[in-house]
């Protein structure tokens, strides 16, 4: 917003990617952190059954922190984790999705708690495993999310203009549907194609995830539903 820039130093190791961890709601009240600093997380993707390696850069020291391999993974929970839009930071948390090593199917989200180092996966809801690395990426159909109160979420483009959001409840609650929405209402036209929204971004303050359908612009709200995104005309 200002134009100011600042160069950090290349991560100890060959990082496969950079990830801006620093929240709204990563405050020194709840993370030890001091409002102003600016976390910076290096990761190596690829397979991660072993433990994730990374490490953490911050600017109140200015420097990067110890390269850290974290305790290994369940044994048969194992992963590939890639960089890209299927990332979420909130609360100095990172989430990514996460696919089998064996069938290079989406299986589980990859989580990572940069305050603590705990490390930890969770399964997706049922409707959502399966699919491929060009389902989620060329399609844009799957993204990770958080809901208004801070709990995981994700949400599903399917054929048809249909969007589902699912919401991970506390303890052994398990996924929840919490909304299916057809978005042909809000379209000036209906497309030639399958009708799927390509999901784009997610935004951690709002709980609002972007995506469009040929051109036309929408924001889902798990709680709210969905409508026309006011910043295209």
């Amino acid at each position: 917003m200002t134009g100011a820039c600042a160069f950090i130093p290349a991560a100890a190791f060959k990082a496969s990617t950079y990830v801006l961890v620093t929240g709204y709601d990563l405050s020194q009240s709840s993370s030890g952190f001091d409002d102003l600093t600016t976390l910076i997380l290096a990761m190596k993707d690829g397979e991660i059954e072993g433990g994730m390696t990374y490490q953490i850069f911050t600017t109140t020291v200015g420097a990067w922190g110890p390269v850290v391999r974290s305790e290994k993974f369940q044994k048969g929970l194992g992963a590939h984790v890639y960089p890209g839009r299927e990332v979420v930071c909130r609360g100095g948390v990172v989430h990514w999705l996460g696919w089998s090593t064996d069938t290079s199917r989406l299986t589980c989200t990859v989580a990572l708690d940069v305050r603590t180092g705990r490390t930890w996966t969770t399964e997706l809801p049922k409707q959502c495993i399966g699919l491929d690395y060009t389902d989620t990426v060329f399609f844009s159909s799957l993204a990770v999310a958080t809901s208004g109160d801070g709990q995981l979420a994700v949400v599903r483009s399917k054929p048809g203009h249909l969007v589902r959001v699912w919401v991970l409840g506390d303890g052994d609650g398990g996924w929840q549907l919490r909304r299916t929405m057809d978005v042909r209402k809000l379209l000036r036209h209906l497309p030639y194609d399958d009708g799927r929204v390509r999901l784009s971004a997610f935004c951690p303050r709002s709980g609002c995830v972007l995506g469009s359908v040929i051109g036309q612009e929408v924001r889902v709200d798990g709680s709210r539903g969905v409508d026309r995104d006011p910043v295209r005309p």
